[in-house]
């Protein structure tokens, strides 16, 4: 299996317009407003508590680089690690990128298929429960006039990405570019979207879901998130391991490397072996030699492929 690594592209909003009726009690945390001047800190980068400010100063004229450093203060707050629930941070943004296993406060917003799940009726069903491990439910007909069939799967804690969007708000499909400026899309890789929301758009959609309407204004606290994701590398396996597992009187292990080597590829096997019995390491020592299993599988491979085999210990 590939190993791919996105890069993401990721937007999020704070609403704040009023709502009259249907409102969850309580907003959830935000941080201050961002004043006239305000700029980034270390501090933003260091803050275990890093939280999306709840909104910008209204003038008439609204400068730039205050709208850039909101934009950058939700953005931290989104990537931060979460905590223990979902949606709350756990770290700083310093530590995002410290494990590539880390989950984000944004990833663990309850995706469109959680907040508004498939009921198989025009009344609807309510938000899957926030603090629960995702669940995604989808509906498709088996055939042209079939029943309608419900596929639904429960994920491991830490993957709350599903990439279950292939156009752009329904209005054109978007491809990656193998070669820059070369577009094609017979065979370039699509770009793949997903849509989240936080707990508090959950609470709204929990008390509203039997009769909600379009168009529709969602309350203060409300913040939804719109992510893209795109390959930009894929790295082929290059490294295997092996142990040997039963009781014999030799045991370790063999680690397999492929290496690019001008138009070809080298492969190097290196063995951490170990003989408990005396007989077994004297025949190794003396009359096999340690190398004579690996150099006949590199020979063997060779042979394989067709190739000339060099071996270098």
């Amino acid at each position: 299996m590939n190993r791919t690594l996105f890069v993401l592209v990721l937007a999020s909003f704070a609403q704040v317009v009023a709502w009259t009726q249907g409102i969850p009690q309580g907003l959830p945390p935000f941080g201050p407003a961002v004043v006239a001047g305000q700029t980034l800190k270390t501090t933003d980068m260091t803050n275990p508590q890093a939280l999306i400010p709840l909104d910008i100063y209204r003038t008439a004229s609204v400068k730039r680089q205050d709208i850039a450093t909101f934009a950058w203060l939700e953005f931290i707050s989104a990537v931060s690690p979460v905590g223990s629930q979902r949606g709350v941070t756990g770290g700083s943004f310093g530590q995002s990128g410290q494990s590539p296993t880390t989950t984000l406060v944004w990833e663990t917003f309850q995706h469109r298929t959680e907040l508004l799940p498939y009921s198989g009726t025009s009344a609807g069903a309510p938000p899957n429960p926030w603090n629960a491990k995702p669940k995604y439910v989808v509906s498709t007909n088996v055939a042209k006039g079939g029943p309608t069939m419900t596929l639904s799967h429960t994920v491991p804690f830490s993957n709350y990405n599903n990439l279950d969007e292939a156009s752009q708000i329904g209005q054109n499909m978007l491809f990656f570019p193998a070669t820059p400026g070369q577009p094609k899309p017979g065979s370039d890789a699509q770009v793949l979207f997903e849509a989240k929301a936080n707990a508090y758009e959950s609470q709204f959609a929990a008390a509203n879901y039997s009769n909600l309407k379009i168009p529709l204004t969602l309350p203060t606290g409300t913040v939804e998130v719109k992510t893209a994701w795109k390959p930009i590398e894929s790295i082929p396996p290059a490294r295997l391991v092996t142990k040997i597992a039963d009781k014999l009187p030799y045991g370790g292990m063999w680690t397999y490397e492929l290496a690019p080597d001008g138009p070809g590829t080298s492969l190097r096997i290196t063995e951490d072996g170990e003989v408990y019995n005396p007989i077994f390491r004297f025949v190794s020592r003396f009359v096999m030699g340690h190398t004579a299993t690996i150099d006949a599988s590199l020979r063997d491979l060779g042979k394989k492929l067709g190739e000339d085999v060099k071996i270098e210990n």
